[in-house]
């Protein structure tokens, strides 16, 4: 039952991800622009992803639960930084705020592809697998 608190944590994030997506979709219909329409499936996908990792089942026997973690770190990631991109003519204030939260998501997305390609290594004492950080 190794790393039972983390995929606890992971799959309480998923579903607050989740739920937000719906409550947007359902509060304010379908979007009406491709940016929130790709933030809204970015933070869905990530939150499924991070469901996916906290319970044991055939597709985590398969793709190891840290890995699935990874992936939906890695489209949090990417989804924060597209709820500010500036559009039409900004001013540099607009362009500040939006180079801040690409600079802010890239820690998320790190872990995320730390998690993905390289097993934890990097993160755990113990990572999930065995593997060490010498093998990698």
């Amino acid at each position: 039952m190794a790393y039972r608190r983390q995929r606890q944590v992971v799959g309480a994030v998923g579903l607050a991800l989740v739920a937000f997506v719906a409550a947007v979709l359902v509060a304010a219909g379908p979007p009406h622009s491709l940016l929130v329409a790709l933030q809204l499936a970015a933070l869905g996908l990530g939150g499924a992803c991070d469901l996916v990792s906290a319970v044991d089942s055939p597709l985590t026997r398969r793709v190891p639960w840290y890995k699935w973690s990874g992936a939906g770190s890695i489209l949090l990631g990417i989804s924060i930084p597209l709820g500010v991109v500036p559009t039409g003519s900004q001013e540099g204030d607009a362009l500040f705020l939006f180079g801040m939260t690409v600079l802010a998501s890239l820690s998320i997305t790190a872990i995320g592809v730390e998690l993905l390609l390289f097993d934890g290594v990097h993160l755990f004492d113990d990572p999930p697998d065995g593997a060490s950080a010498s093998t990698h």
